[in-house]
């Protein structure tokens, strides 16, 4: 089979200060789309070489998290991505790529606007499979449009290989078109990871009672799109309507009551109350800055948690990552130990707090520092570690979340030496950090990726929905399937 492999995979945060250009979203060059290593896109090309299959390595193109783009920026996406199809002769099947939270100006839903073109390009027998990330805002137009569609089910998402496998497994076997869609909306956000706690036992539930033939699908959904079909919820595929309906609903009153339960165990603490129980913590102790978390759309250089910490020089502390492109091009100019005097961050908006004085020692500079992201490497560009007193602040150019420790190393500092590392991240980072360190501490600072969802200022999202509404009017809600088309 000659198969189609294509995508566009961006996260739209409407509460974002960070602006999305089109010359934010790097485009894959059609000589290096095979051999590329990109998380989801070569994840599917690679499941269809296992096949001994014909990948067809399509248009391809990736941005950092940030605010919804203009309608002109998204529509010229759409067109260099049909254009990319409409080069190749009529595939036997296509595979996509997609976030599932991506929003432009106009385009609440461009996930599902790049499944409908497809749809209307290819016809109504190409089969279509999609995989998303596990916070994709599900839509009914993206259901109908498509043969097969299915998130992540971890978090970290380290499981894009598998997932591709399954879909492409199921598309090229022909079961996907015979599979009856069944979708049970879940008002309820959060954003655990699944590798510990009540996360963890629900996926471990959630692939014992996945149907075979069949593929079943959790949506944590995307809140900070506000968007109205932004929602968490169950997508499961089975050879009946009524098989399919059942599951979809067991499942879905699950991770309703998990979400809860995950919440309540790992609350998101304000500033003062992660700074005094990290003080109070033995050994190296992590606090994820996760309202600052540029995965999520954030700027990525609030000072909040800065401020804090400076007042407790006795403390070995680390900061990573801080964009600040100002402060790494200053460090470089003066060179590795220089003194330097500088403001810190908080440039974004209000939100990110005020510029922190810094005034310290350049302690290391990189120009090739990367990190590993769901087995890629990813380049944070020209870098710097700065160092007053006890705190240590990596500040780079490349806006993005911390993943690896491994960051730390390539800058000199050894994290198990420290006693408070700050990551800016909500749960990415959590695989490759917790098992350094002694605990893991949830910050809610101000930001734009704030996961206490009552500070921000919704206007469209779908009421009720928790943790906006009280749990027992989202309860009553929770009664039955979402429409698929």
């Amino acid at each position: 089979m000659r198969v189609y492999v294509g995508g566009l995979f961006h996260e739209a945060n409407a509460f974002s200060p960070v602006k999305t250009t089109l010359a934010d979203f790097r485009q894959i060059a059609p000589e290096q789309r095979l051999t590329a290593c990109e998380f989801g896109y070569s994840d599917f090309i690679q499941a269809v070489r296992d096949t001994h299959d014909t990948p067809i390595a399509g248009f391809y193109a990736i941005a950092q998290p940030s605010a919804p783009c203009s309608a002109e920026t998204f529509r010229t996406l759409l067109d260099l991505l049909m254009a990319d199809l409409k080069q190749c002769s009529p595939p036997d099947a296509v595979l996509l790529f997609l976030h599932g939270a991506q929003a432009a100006d106009g385009h609440d839903d461009c996930a599902g606007d790049i499944a409908a073109a497809f749809r209307a390009a290819l016809g109504p027998n190409v089969p279509i499979g999609v995989v998303h990330d596990l916070h994709a805002n599900l839509s009914p137009r993206m259901i109908q449009a498509v043969t097969l569609v299915a998130a992540c089910k971890e978090y970290p998402h380290t499981d894009f290989p598998e997932t591709c496998r399954a879909v492409w497994d199921m598309v090229r076997s022909g079961r996907a078109a015979r599979m009856v869609p069944a979708f049970h909306r879940v008002p309820a956000f959060q954003a655990a990871t699944t590798l510990k706690g009540a996360m963890k036992d629900f996926v471990a539930d959630l692939r014992r009672t996945e149907p075979a033939p069949g593929l079943a699908s959790a949506f944590h959904g995307f809140p900070h799109a506000d968007v109205p079909h932004a929602t968490a919820g169950i997508l499961s595929y089975a050879e009946t309507e009524m098989e399919a309906q059942a599951l979809a609903s067991l499942l879905a009153e699950r991770f309703f009551q998990t979400s809860l339960a995950a919440a309540q165990s790992n609350p998101g603490l304000s500033v003062d109350l992660a700074i005094e129980r990290a003080l109070g913590a033995k050994g190296t102790v992590v606090i994820a800055d996760r309202s600052d978390n540029p995965g999520a759309g954030a700027a990525g250089d609030s000072t909040h948690l800065l401020w804090s910490l400076g007042r407790h020089a006795d403390k070995r502390s680390a900061f990573v990552l801080v964009h600040d492109p100002d402060a790494v091009n200053t460090a470089h100019s003066a060179g590795v130990d220089a003194h330097i005097t500088l403001s810190l961050g908080g440039r974004a908006n209000e939100l990110s707090g005020e510029p922190f004085p810094f005034s310290g020692r350049v302690a290391a500079l990189r120009h090739d520092a990367t990190q590993d992201v769901f087995g890629s490497a990813a380049a944070l560009g020209k870098s710097a570690l700065l160092v007053q007193d006890n705190l240590h602040v990596i500040v780079n150019t490349i806006r993005q979340q911390p993943f690896s420790p491994d960051i730390l190393r390539q800058h000199g500092l050894d994290p198990t030496r420290m006693d408070i590392l700050v990551v800016k991240s909500t749960n990415h980072f959590y695989g490759a950090f917790a098992p350094l360190v002694s605990d893991v501490i949830y910050c809610d600072a101000p930001g734009a990726g704030n996961e206490d969802l009552q500070l921000l200022p919704f206007r469209r999202i779908k009421r009720p929905v928790w943790p906006l509404d009280p749990a027992k009017m989202c309860r009553a809600v929770l009664n039955g399937p979402a429409p698929v088309g």
